[in-house]
């Protein structure tokens, strides 16, 4: 997997960057993640890195005018590769965060309660209105291209182990300036394990 450095590309393998040290930081981590990730293309990827993550077009999940979605888990953000493994065609892309949420931003919410967060899907798939927070911590829908639709049948997707899959909204633009100071690397894949 090649890694770009603004003049030259190395390629590494995950061990070279100590990807297994670095799941394993975060999945023993007793408070929230201090680590983030986002599943892209290659091609987003390097946009990304070069110009910073931006708000994606609405609505979808949470975010009826679009946002940028994180994931705290390295493990259930790489399962998603496979969702898109037809679109991607092998080149998938993984950045990796790292910050401190409440330090970063104290305007956003946790949403851990299902009943909450079922009550707030329904209400912003019937509302146009942008987001307040700078993000929301809550969980994943199962079917977030549905949002307009799914109103009260909404439904949380698990990870494979079973636990509710979570995700961070990134709902403002000076929240996505502010999180791309904390790109602390990319890991681009040619192929998935």
């Amino acid at each position: 997997m090649p890694t770009t450095n603004r003049s030259t590309t190395r390629i590494m393998s995950e061990a070279d960057i100590e990807l297994a040290q670095l799941k394993n930081l975060s999945a023993n981590n007793e408070n929230e993640s201090e680590y983030w990730y986002h599943a892209t293309s290659w091609k987003k990827a390097k946009r990304i890195m070069r110009m910073g993550p931006r708000i994606s077009k609405g609505p979808s999940d949470l975010a009826n005018r679009g946002a940028f979605y994180l994931n705290p888990s390295h493990d259930d953000c790489y399962s998603w590769f496979a969702t898109k493994d037809s679109s991607f065609k092998g080149r998938h892309a993984m950045l990796i965060y790292k910050f401190d949420l409440e330090i970063l931003s104290s305007n956003g919410k946790r949403l851990d309660d299902k009943g909450k967060w079922k009550n707030l899907v329904t209400e912003r798939s019937k509302c146009s209105s942008p987001c307040k927070e700078d993000w929301i911590y809550t969980y994943q829908n199962s079917n977030p291209s549905s949002v307009n639709k799914s109103g009260n049948n909404v439904k949380a997707r698990s990870m494979q182990n079973g636990e509710p899959a979570m995700q961070l909204i990134i709902c403002q633009e000076r929240m996505c300036r502010n999180i791309h100071k904390c790109l602390v690397g990319c890991v681009f894949y040619k192929k998935l394990n």
